[in-house]
């Protein structure tokens, strides 16, 4: 059976702590999945409470600082029991500044197979750089009828996207490009399919 995308929360901000809304319409058996993008690497999101984390990546090659940096991004998942409601609380040690959303997803089973990879970004950041590329490190084995998630963080808040794509070389290791201000960095996919 094909997976549909249900609806996504809003996206919330913080520095070490995100109170992240949940979306609409959850049901049980549904796959929801969790992206958060903070400064600065070491300091990761803890892993909530009933969920799984997932790939975790880090990019930026300027100096931390204001509006530029190195950059974490991390995915969590979870199957959804149905109970879930309001806002999950995101815990970052250390944090500088963060934001996370989260995304509903459905299948006709609510058994999930979840696979993912880190990626790296390709392109050297110079001045004027206004591009992001970014590859797969590893294949998580994208077959026909995957969903595949990828996010991207900016380190930036005055930074415009002007496009993005996403595509998949006949190795299967998924590829994003977006276009961006220099200092952007870090991708990170996650791919899931119903098991049925």
């Amino acid at each position: 059976m094909a997976i549909s995308f249900g609806a996504l929360g809003a996206v919330a901000h913080g520095t070490t702590s995100l109170s992240v809304p949940h979306p609409s319409g959850i049901a049980a058996g549904h796959l929801l999945a969790l992206a958060i993008v903070n400064k600065y690497p070491t300091n990761a999101p803890s892993t909530p409470a009933g969920w799984t984390a997932g790939p975790r990546s880090t990019g930026g090659t300027t100096p931390n600082g204001s509006d530029q940096g190195q950059l974490y991004i991390s995915w969590f998942y979870k199957v959804a029991t149905g109970s879930e409601a309001g806002n999950l609380a995101v815990t970052i040690t250390g944090g500088n500044t963060s934001s996370g959303r989260m995304y509903r997803f459905a299948n006709a089973t609510g058994t999930w197979d979840v696979a993912g990879c880190t990626m790296t970004n390709t392109v050297n950041y110079a001045a004027g750089s206004t591009a992001v590329n970014c590859l797969g490190d590893s294949d998580p084995g994208i077959a026909a009828g995957d969903m595949v998630l990828t996010n991207f963080g900016c380190n930036t808040d005055v930074h415009t996207i002007s496009g993005q794509a996403v595509s998949s070389s006949s190795r299967r290791r998924p590829s994003s490009s977006r276009s961006t201000p220099p200092g952007a960095s870090g991708c990170s996919p996650r791919k899931a399919n119903s098991d049925d």
